[in-house]
């Protein structure tokens, strides 16, 4: 006597992956796609609801999660590789982390920050002040914190709640958006004159803020534009293709992780688009869900790469010539 359970699974192309494994060993059979508005011709789901989540979906997420059509991402960063990011991240055991009173982040590695300024972007609506902790463990580059501050926030509350996070990890380098230069520079002067870091930017250029001093502070500001961006998105974007990336497991069902939720949700939410300059721009490819953690995960990751490296010093070569030599034309 065999028994022979019949074994039904149901689910969505999220990653596309999953299921067409499946469906290769041969063990399973393919039944009738059931898309969303099948669903809503059989009374299964109300057309209201699907008008809303339509709304708030890239065209990509609405084919695969909605429609049942397998399609592949073709933004900069492709959803499958951070989907596996987010399973390498639940395999290893990483769990977010947070300040708590009295406590001390217990580092595995390097620590770094990644931080976006409010008010400096595509959407204003989208445009919010956002960190990412990023920090290495062996091979990978994990996101152990993320946190994001309404739109119009004030500069001081973001202030007092970077140097909190400072406190509790104590990264090893840092770089955050220099449209917020002015509050950055508040918060490497708190931190210098607190014990947090040895290094006062006033002893860096005479004190002055531009942008040849910057890559000197602790804290240190940098633009998001041009080759530098596409060497941050490029950093990131090889990180997750490469496998090397692993994101904290977190309940995708609890309101309180609605950072965490929109921080995956942002990182395919970059496209890369030619240039005449010989560099790619990067857009976004639905406004409505922002870039914000992409711009500060960038940072973050840039941040290791150069480690705070000085740019090299401008060699100036000079040679004598007489003026006998000028007048023959040697």
């Amino acid at each position: 006597m065999t028994f022979k359970p019949q074994i039904r699974i149901t689910g969505v192309y999220k990653g596309a992956d999953v299921l067409e494994a499946l469906l290769k060993t041969g063990e399973y059979k393919l039944l009738p796609h059931v898309g969303v508005y099948l669903a809503v011709e059989l009374g299964l789901v109300n057309e209201s609801w699907v008008n809303t989540m339509r709304a708030q979906q890239t065209e990509s997420e609405w084919m695969r999660q909605f429609l049942c059509i397998n399609t592949r991402s073709t933004n900069h960063i492709h959803e499958r590789y951070i989907r596996l990011a987010l399973a390498t991240g639940i395999n290893a055991r990483l769990q977010p982390a947070g300040p708590l009173p009295g406590a001390r982040y217990k580092r595995r590695g390097l620590i770094s920050f990644g931080y976006d300024h409010s008010g400096h972007g595509e959407n204003q609506t989208a445009s919010r002040s956002a960190i990412v902790v990023a920090e290495t463990i062996g091979n990978f580059v994990t996101f152990p914190f993320v946190q994001a501050w309404p739109a119009g926030t004030d500069d001081k509350v973001v202030e007092d709640a970077l140097y909190g996070l400072w406190d509790y990890f104590r990264p090893d380098v840092a770089m955050g958006d220099a449209f917020g230069v002015g509050m950055l520079t508040s918060l490497n002067d708190r931190l210098f004159r607190n014990g947090l870091t040895d290094v006062d930017r006033m002893t860096i250029g005479d004190g002055q803020s531009t942008q040849s001093t910057w890559q000197n502070w602790a804290f240190a500001p940098i633009r998001f534009i041009g080759m530098t961006k596409h060497s941050m998105a490029s950093a990131l974007r090889a990180i997750f293709h490469n496998r090397r990336a692993a994101i904290a497991e977190f309940d995708e069902d609890d309101p309180t992780n609605v950072d965490w939720m929109t921080f995956v949700r942002q990182l395919g939410n970059v496209k890369a688009l030619p240039t005449q300059a010989g560099y790619s721009s990067y857009k976004m490819a639905d406004g409505k869900i922002g870039d914000d953690f992409f711009d500060a995960a960038c940072a973050a990751v840039w941040a290791l790469v150069t480690r705070g490296a000085e740019a090299p010093p401008s060699v100036v070569l000079t040679g004598l010539q007489s003026r006998e030599s000028l007048l023959e034309g040697r």
